[in-house]
């Protein structure tokens, strides 16, 4: 499978949100990767009629919704970082979510 990353951003919090720093759980500490989890999400092209020509969806309405999406969920738009003593922790800044658009030209299919 080839894939293209065709852009890559950082979308912020839409407003401002608070600045402090949040231990991650003893639960979460035992992930083997620190705790950071990516996620990958994939949209299927609907089928296009004739007069539409449109493109597949918007992407900044995606980004929108996210940036809405981060002020009530702002620890997401922070980076992991460790306090004095080493313990990670999240550094709720609201430097923004990393926002990929790619393509490929596989199918892929739900089984």
């Amino acid at each position: 499978m080839e894939i293209h990353i065709a852009k890559t951003s950082v979308v912020r919090p839409a407003q401002k949100t608070p600045n402090h720093s949040i231990w991650i759980s003893n639960l979460d500490r035992l992930h083997p990767h620190d705790g950071h989890v990516p996620l990958l999400y994939f949209y299927r092209r609907p089928p296009l009629s004739v007069s539409d020509k449109s493109d597949f969806f918007d992407t900044s309405l995606l980004k929108e919704a996210l940036s809405k999406a981060l002020v009530g969920f702002y620890p997401l738009a922070g980076r992991l970082g460790r306090d004095e003593n080493g313990r990670l922790q999240i550094e709720c800044n609201g430097e923004g979510a990393l926002f990929m658009e790619a393509e490929t030209s596989c199918a892929v299919e739900d089984e």
